[in-house]
This record gives C-alpha cells, structure tokens and sequence, in this order.
C-alpha cells in the first residue's frame, strides 16, 4: 500500500470528524404547527400562499385550518392518526396538510397518477384512518373503503367546536412518503416534525438571508419529498408559498412567462426539467429566473450545470445541487455553486452534510473509507425517518446501529459515493438494483415482482437501456403461458405508475448468469427486435390532418422514424418530459391543452388525436341522442292526473292555501352546517344533470306534454332569520308553482343566529316522486363534496319517448290474464253518509297515524327473514287479510305504488321525476291455504307485477276484457310503503334527517302509508270524513294491529281459522295507538 493512501487513512478519521462537525441548536420541543402559528401572528397580513390568481394572508390560512382541523377531529379524528390526501396540486392542498398537522395527524399525500390499486395498497399498508379528497368517483372512493372520507369542501364549511385546543398529545411524525419497494410493494417513510425543522433551518441559511419577504417557489407535485423542503421553507419563516400549477410547469412557454412575472426568489427543479427549459431559453433572456435554484431529484450532470451559468450570466444567481434520499428527510448534503466556482470544477459533487447530519462512507465491514476509494454512503442525524412503517423486519435492515455511536442510528443509502480531498462528497451510482429514471426513484425488484404476479410468467429481469439518448426499461421474463401484450400492460397499469411501466416486454426461453452470479446481459436478445407488440387492434382511428400532425409531433419529440396510431406513447419511449415537450407543441399548433396525465394514459397515439379533435371541435357533441323530439315528451298518467288535480284547486283558490296538497314538500335538516354559495352551485349543477328540474308543462287538447329548457334559475333562497329554526312555520313558504313556467321547485335554507339551520324542499309533484326525493339528496351532496357523478346518458324524455310510447305487448297479455275475472272492486263499508264510495272535490281528508311497537315489530322482522318475504309483503297482505275479513271476501285488489322505471332503459342511472306508477295487487285467497303460503304466493305474484310495471294505469284497464272492464274502477284501497328518508351521506359523513310536510291526494276512499325504519313502523290511515267515522276507523286500526301479531304467530294455520281468529278478537289492543288527527 502506497505512502499517499496509508497517509489518508491515517487522515480519514479526522476528516470525517471535521466533516460532520453540524451541530446547530434549535427548539426540538416544538412542532410545525407552533412555527406556522407563530409567523401568523407575527405577519398575520404577509401573504402565506399564492396559487393562480388567488392568495391567502397567514391570519387567512390560520383560521381556515382551525375551521377545517376542528371539523376533523369532531368526526372521530383522533390523535396520532393517518389521513390520506387524494387531491389535485392546488393552494387547497397545503391547506389540508396544515389542518391534519393541527389535528395532530400523519398526512399520507397521494397522486391522481397511480393507479387506484396502488392507492389502495398504500393506505392499507399505512393503515390509514381517513382521507381528504377534492373530487373523486363514487365507485373510486367505495374501493377505497375507508372508515372516514372527507370532503375538502365539506370540511371548509363546517361550524366550529373548539376540539383542537382539547387535544394536548403531541404526534412527533409530520408525514408519510410511499417510494416504490424491493419487496414488490410500495414503502412508507415516516417522518418526524423535528427531521422537517432542521431541513428548513438548513435551507434558510442558505437562501434567506434578511427579513424582506421572499417568495419560494414549488414545482414538484406534493408527494415527492422535494417539496417538502419548498412548502415549509416558505410556511415556516413568513414568507410566500407560490404553487406552481401543473399547466404552467408542463409548458417550457408558459413556464417561462410565469417566471417572468411572479418574481421568484428560490425554486426546486430537477435537472431534467431544467435541461427542457434550457433548451426553450437558450436564445431568450435568462433572467427571470429565481436568484436560488435548488437541483434535486437526480444527479446533476456538469455540463448541464456550467450551461446554466452560461445563459443566467450574473453572479447574483446560486445553483444548490442537494443530495439525500427520502429516508433522510429530503436532504442530506449540499454543493453551492455559483458563476465564479463553476467554471473551476472538473467533477459534478453532491458536497458536504446540512446541519445536525453526518456522512459515512463504509467498505463491507462498516470502515471508514479513505479519500478516494469508493464505499457505500450511510446517513445519520436529526433527518433520519422514523423508518418504513408497518414493515419494521424491512426497517431493520436499512436503518442500523452506528458502528460509531451503539446509541445512534444511520440509514444505509445504497449509494456509492468517496470522500475527495476537499472533503466533498462524489456521487457514482447504486449498489443495488434501485434506479433514479427521469427524477423517480424506482426498485427494478417491485417491477418484477408485480409481473411475477401474471399467472404464467415465473421470472422476470428489468434492466434499463440507452436509446435515443434516454433511459428506457426492459422486462425480459420467462413465460409458460403465451401471455398476450395486452394482458401484461393491463396488469402493469392497473398496480404500477406510469414511470415504472417498461418500455419493452420480451419473453425468453431462460436467463444466463455470469460466474459471479449476476445476470450476463449481453446473452439477452435484443429487444427492439424480440419485444411484444400489441397485436389486438379493437378500434379504428380517424386519419385526418390532426392525427397525421400528431404523429409528426411524436416522431420528433421521440426520435423515431416508424410511428402508427397504435403504438403506445410510453411503449416508444415517452415520459413526462416528453409529454410536456408534446404538449407545448400541440398547444402552438391547434391551442388546445391536453394533460401529460391524458397523454400518459393514453393506450395509443391515435387517442391522444381523438382528445385533440374532441377539445378542438368546440361544440360538436360526441353522442347524441337517437330519438327526435327530445326536448319534448307527453306526461303520463299520474303526471296528468296531478295536473287535472292541481288545476280543479287553483280554479277554487286564490291563495297557497292547498298547495300542499300538489306539491312534495319536505323539512330537511343537516347535521353538519351547510355553506350557502357551495349548496347553491350543487343546485346548479342538479338542475343541468337532471331534465325534470328544468322542465315545463302545457296543454295539448286533453293531454299535457312536457318541454325541457336549457337551464333554469330561481330555485334556491337563502335566509337568515332571528327566531329559533325550528319555531319557523315552514308551510307559510311553500307555494304554488305555475306549470308553464319555471322554476317549479324551490329550496329555501333558514338559519339562525346560532348558525343552526333548516331547509324547506318544495318540488311540484309533476316533476318528483318519494324515489327522486333519495336521488335528489344523494345527488346534491355528492356535488357538494366534489363528486364527480357518471353522466346520465338516457335520461326522462328519452325514457318517454322511446318507452312509454311503445306499449309493452308481454306486459298486455300479462295484465290481461291476470284481472281475468275479477271481482267488483272491495272497500271497506262506510257506516256514515250515504255509503256510496264515490268522492266529492269538497271531501274533507282525516289522517290517523299508529306505530308497531318494537316487540311486535322484531317478531314481524324475523318471520319474514324465516320466510324469504319483505316487509312491504308482510303489511301489502295483512291488508288484503283486513279487507276479507270485514267484507268476507275472497277475492281482493289493492292499488300499490311502484317505482315506475322501465329496467331494460332506465336501469343504468338514478333519474328524478314522477315515474311512481299505480299498480293492481291481486290476491285470490283460497280457505284452505296457510297464511305462509299467502305470504309466500304473494311475494311470487309481485315480483311478476314488478316486472310488467312499464304500463300506465289506464293502460292496464284496457287491455282487460270488455267484462272485466264494466266491473268499474280496479280498486278502491291504496297501500303505499316507503323507507325513511333519513340517510347518512358516506361523502363527509353528514346525517340527513327529512320529515314530510305535504298533504297529497289519495284518489280513494281508504289510503294507507306505511314509513319503514330500522326502529319503527309508522302507519297512517287516510279517509273520508263524510263516509267514515272515527270509531270504525279505530276498530280497523285495531283489527289490523291483531292481524300484524296474529300472522307471526300462527303462519301454518288455514285461512277459515285465521280469519276466525280475527273476528273473535278484534276489539283488543296489543300495540301503542297514537289517536291524533
């Protein structure tokens, strides 16, 4: 061993002490939430973040994330907890980490870019508490299945409760970031808020350097750990955070422009990003540029560095190369460069350790390596993670004992790096199969495990090739099974992100190694020759001039010569950066924007033409509908019977008197406090996806038809009262609606000055049915809380003009055969007036209302379970019982409603409107069947009810037989059952309570309702006051009660006995009877 290198072992210890002398004292008792509340009521006016054009002040943030950490933790947030952050890069987004650190939580950020498997992985393997979304599909965010959803805008709204000053447990973690993993499976570093304090404390020292406010600048979407360091250098000393926009970052030009005006003092960028806009700038003025330019993400390449210096000219400008992995915090060590000392460098370095980190580099036996001779780098200090978390066997292994300090940790980088003699630190590579491809951190292991997973292949090896002066990856695999191109791609795009996706996929027969045990590359095939292709082609693409144009561009921006529709633009070697060069193009060409995401996505060049022609042919609708008349539709029956009705009232009033007999009127209440601007842009967002909300009607001789308009206005009153909510006579609000005109339904919101509220639902009921009520409230909460609903492709004119014109003949036949015969209709008989069951427009309608008690209501419940019966089963032929034991008849119709939609249209969407159709319920009880089997026969007959349900009442009556129709009306008894309308909205976990206020018309002389609940059963008896007295009421209530108790008990006995039953004990009481009129 040679003088010079003994001399530097001899010196290694002593440099590397001199090295890693970092020491910088700061508070580690306080957090980032105690840093940012401090700037806040120190600069509680400085701007604390700009986005866009819009801007929030430090006293602004402040109170937004008491508001929104407050809503957190009163819906079950608890200390310590993880709460993933699924939202679009936006000033939205950092307002949400700061409220999850202000609930002292874990914020777990997450990208749009991966696939949702992978999403999903990663909140299982973090085991996440929560997520804060700002939109999202109703399917995405089932599969996500998470005990607490929240939605952004749900959570900006909501009332204070002054939970997060009762919370004194501090969680030392700021935040979780998923890398991709060796094991297969992606892995979360965890990291401490102290790690993230020193980080700020080490850049700051470096760039902020007096106390004028400065703005930082932040290109990096937020689940790259590099923008940790941006965010809070900003956040965290009182200056200006300025998110750069997706957009504005995926254009060279407008990236530019951006920097042109914003005037930003220091910005990360890595060096790919900055190689593209180098390339753009090169012949323009270079100085916008921030003062500071942080390079990370990647290794700096010298020449990139020096023609940077090149185009900025001025000694003013600082280039900070930093290095450290996302284990370390971000950063671990730093190299300043500027014009000057650029020009006398021979070799990129990564430089010396930030504040409170040391450096190690160590041969195989954990030694220090001399100056000069490689090792592997090791990271200690206050940056270190806590480690992967729940994958603590893997934690082990890559953080270890210091072989310095037992009492100390260092993180085993798998970095090769040497000391030099200036003591800085040279970068050359991995030791392992990990990979930095285009600024993403990638294990080599995960690819292959994940392609492992395809039934068939046994074995796979990704390695990274050169081509076209860029990195691409190659799978190379063994396959048994023939495995199709498709099959492989699909697999990799519905578990990996894009960037780790292969360029290429080629099988072998077997892999050779070398002696040492590694794979011999140079036996593989050569993949631009042997790789899959695609070979199933399920579309045709448009040739015209955009997507001939596009392929131009593509060519070009990949530096190929052969390029068709069908190939895939990553397949071919795209990435971000050369989607972004694409996107530019395609902007100066057509001046249309696509997303790199749609272009990432994208199966072929041929769909990213189409997206280009769809955004450039403004206007053209891409489906259509197939039917002519669309914006108009003749009503239907029970729309025209409501009219005809609506119509008699308003010629005998003048006032609202009777409104409440046409409309659907109902008292809505929210658990969580609803912001007024936000529910009105739900509204109008309702009114455009559903036709009836907009739509008028008008006569045409006897018929009425409907007209549907492009929009619709006046709907929506907000007022703030002083009186107590809940004194407000609501029903003073309600009105009539003019048919001809729009609106013709209105929401009033009532609050208090106790900020308790109210709401008033008035709908005509031409336009709403008891099922649009569900729609409407799971519809206009989705859109409150940014859901994205799927768009309705047939909706209620489509429906009427393509279904309801054309009459079933099946359900005819149906009809026909089933009222074959039939008896006159049976009622109950009155014991007042003159008995006639015919109804007068000045009859006065009485309500009786009782509940099944809770003993009785569970043995009712378990028998229909026994039996494979519903409830609307059970309480339809207790009626059916009622009725034949009064009358003593055999033969029975009841009219029920149903939900009215024809399945084979209307199946694919919820739809509001009045498709609630009247129906006969036919039961011919024979004396010696039991009643289980009436119970059972009647559920069989209903569900062939259900299914010929498509035709209108009046339809019904005529396909019966002349002798059959001449019997009069089908029926003259109506049971309606419904559910609740009380429902707990799974978007941001609100309650919604709904009470009914209207008073519709029952159309027969005895009407019963019954509203299910998990809780009770309440019935309610509609009659006619002139035909019926209250004392026969209360003996038909009564009966019916027994009739409840005495089928759970007696299901095997004949019906003669069973009917006996009942006339022997009507007169008792077995259930509570409310008697209130």
């Amino acid at each position: 061993m040679s003088r010079k290198v003994l001399d530097k072992f001899k010196d290694i210890n002593a440099i590397v002490d001199l090295i890693n002398k970092t020491d910088y004292k700061y508070d580690k008792s306080t957090n980032i939430v105690e840093i940012f509340q401090k700037c806040a009521k120190t600069y509680p006016d400085r701007c604390a973040i700009k986005f866009y054009n819009k801007s929030y002040t430090y006293k602004e943030i402040d109170e937004l994330t008491d508001i929104i950490s407050e809503n957190m933790i009163s819906q079950g947030i608890q200390c310590g907890d993880i709460i993933g952050i699924y939202m679009e890069k936006s000033d939205e987004y950092i307002i949400a980490i700061l409220s999850i650190l202000k609930c002292n939580c874990i914020y777990l950020p997450l990208s749009r870019v991966y696939p949702l498997e992978r999403i999903i992985s990663m909140l299982q393997i973090a085991q996440a508490k929560a997520i804060v979304f700002d939109k999202i599909e109703k399917e995405e965010l089932e599969k996500l299945n998470l005990p607490i959803s929240f939605s952004y805008n749900s959570l900006v709204v909501q009332k204070h409760t002054n939970l997060v000053k009762k919370i004194n447990n501090k969680c030392g973690s700021a935040y979780i970031l998923f890398t991709s993993g060796s094991t297969g499976k992606p892995k979360g570093i965890e990291i401490k808020q102290s790690s993230v304090i020193n980080l700020v404390n080490s850049i700051k020292d470096k760039v902020l350097h007096d106390q004028q406010v400065k703005i930082i600048g932040v290109l990096s979407p937020f689940v790259f750990d590099v923008s940790v360091g941006q965010i809070y250098l900003a956040l965290l000393t009182g200056n200006t955070l300025d998110i750069i926009p997706d957009d504005i970052k995926m254009s060279c030009e407008l990236f530019y422009e951006y920097l042109s005006k914003r005037n930003l003092h220091c910005l990360e960028i890595t060096p790919t990003r900055l190689e593209a806009q180098l390339n753009y700038n090169e012949t323009i003025n270079m100085h916008s540029f921030p003062r500071y330019l942080i390079s990370c993400g990647e290794a700096l390449p010298l020449g990139l560095c020096k023609r940077y210096f090149e185009l900025v000219q001025g000694n003013q400008y600082t280039l900070l190369n930093y290095y450290g992995p996302t284990e370390t915090c971000v950063y671990s060590t730093v190299m300043e460069i500027n014009g000057d000392s650029v020009s006398e460098m021979d070799r990129m370095l990564i430089g010396k350790p930030i504040y409170n980190t040391q450096v190690y580099i160590l041969n195989q036996n954990l030694e220090l390596c001399p100056i000069g001779v490689k090792g592997e780098l090791f990271i200690g200090g206050d940056g270190l993670a806590v480690g992967y978390v729940n994958q603590q066997e893997l934690t082990n292994r890559s953080f270890i004992q210091s072989p310095f300090d037992k009492n100390k940790r260092i993180y085993k980088t798998g970095d090769i790096a040497q000391y030099t003699d200036s003591g800085d630190i040279e970068y050359f590579g991995r030791v392992d199969d990990q990979i930095k491809l285009r600024g993403f951190r990638i294990e080599l292991s995960e690819i292959e495990d994940i392609i492992k997973e395809i039934k068939g292949i046994t074995l796979a090896k990704a390695i990274v090739v050169r081509e076209n002066e860029q990195d691409v990856l190659v799978l190379y695999y063994l396959d048994r099974n023939n495995v199709s191109y498709e099959t492989i791609k699909t697999h990799c795009k519905k578990y990996l992100p894009y960037y780790m996706i292969p360029n290429y996929f080629v099988p072998v027969k077997n892999f050779e190694y070398t002696v040492n045990g590694k794979l011999d590359k140079s036996k593989l095939p050569d993949y631009r020759i042997c790789a899959l292709k695609t070979n199933t082609i399920s579309k045709e693409f448009i040739v015209d001039h955009y997507s001939e144009e596009l392929l131009k561009m593509c060519k070009e921006v990949l530096k190929v010569r052969e390029l068709t529709l069908y190939d895939n633009f990553i397949s071919m070697g795209g990435d971000s950066l050369a989607a972004m060069t694409l996107n530019s193009q395609i902007k100066n060409h057509w001046n249309v924007m696509i997303s790199m995401i749609n272009i990432l996505s994208c199966e072929s060049i041929g769909d990213i033409a189409d997206k280009i022609r769809q955004e450039a042919i403004k206007g053209e609708k891409i489906e259509k509908l197939s039917i002519e008349g669309a914006d108009e539709a003749f009503a239907n029956t029970m729309q025209k019977i409501v009219l005809d009705y609506e119509a008699k009232l308003r010629k005998s009033e003048s006032d609202n008197t009777s409104a409440d007999k046409c409309n659907m009127i109902y008292a809505v209440k929210s658990s969580l406090y609803l912001n007024a601007s936000l529910f009105e842009n739900a509204l109008k967002k309702m009114v455009l996806r559903h036709s009836m909300l907009r739509t008028t009607f008008f006569k045409v001789s006897s018929k009425y038809k409907m007209k549907r308009h492009d929009n619709c206005t006046g709907y929506f009153e907000f007022i703030k009262v002083e009186e107590d909510v809940d004194t407000i006579e609501l029903k003073k609000y309600v009105q009539y609606f003019d048919v001809s005109k729009l609106p013709l339904f209105k929401i009033t919101l009532f609050e208090d000055t106790n900020l308790n509220q109210i709401m008033l639902f008035d709908f005509n009921h031409a336009i709403f049915d008891f099922m649009s009520l569900r729609i409407f409230i799971n519809d206009v909460f989705a859109y409150y809380n940014n859901i994205e609903l799927p768009k309705i492709k047939r909706d209620v004119y489509h429906y009427y003009n393509s279904v309801c014109l054309k009459k079933s003949e099946e359900s005819i036949k149906f009809w026909k055969k089933k009222l074959y015969r039939r008896d006159h209709p049976v009622c109950l008989s009155p014991d007042k007036g003159d008995k006639k069951l015919i109804l007068h427009n000045d009859d006065v309608v009485l309500k009786k209302k009782f509940i099944i008690e809770k003993r009785t209501l569970d043995l009712i419940r378990n028998k229909c379970n026994d039996i494979g019966i519903t409830e609307y089963i059970y309480f339809s032929s207790s009626i059916i019982l009622l009725l034949s034991a009064f009358e003593n008849k055999r033969d029975i119709i009841i009219g029920t409603n149903v939900i009215g939609c024809d399945r084979e249209h209307m199946s694919e969407l919820s739809v509001i409107g009045l498709f609630t159709k009247l129906v006969p319920m036919r039961c011919k009880l024979d004396n010696k069947l039991t009643i289980k089997d009436i119970l059972v026969a009647q559920s069989e007959e209903f569900l062939d009810v259900l299914k010929h349900s498509d035709l209108e009442i009046d339809d019904i009556f005529t396909s019966m037989d002349i002798n059959d129709m001449v019997r009069g009306d089908l029926f003259k008894v109506i049971f309606n059952f419904t559910s609740d309308y009380n429902v707990r909205i799974p978007y941001d976990n609100r309650y919604i309570q709904t009470i009914e206020l209207g008073k519709n018309p029952e159309g027969t002389p005895i009407y019963f309702s019954c509203v299910t609940s998990a809780e009770t059963v309440i019935f309610e008896l509609s009659y006619i006051q002139r035909l019926f007295s209250e004392d026969l009421i209360l003996k038909i209530i009564n009966t019916l009660i027994n009739i409840f108790q005495l089928m759970s008990q007696n299901l095997h006995i004949s019906l003669e006995e069973f009917i006996n039953k009942v006339v022997g004990i009507e007169n008792e009481k077995n259930c509570i009877l409310d008697s209130k009129g």
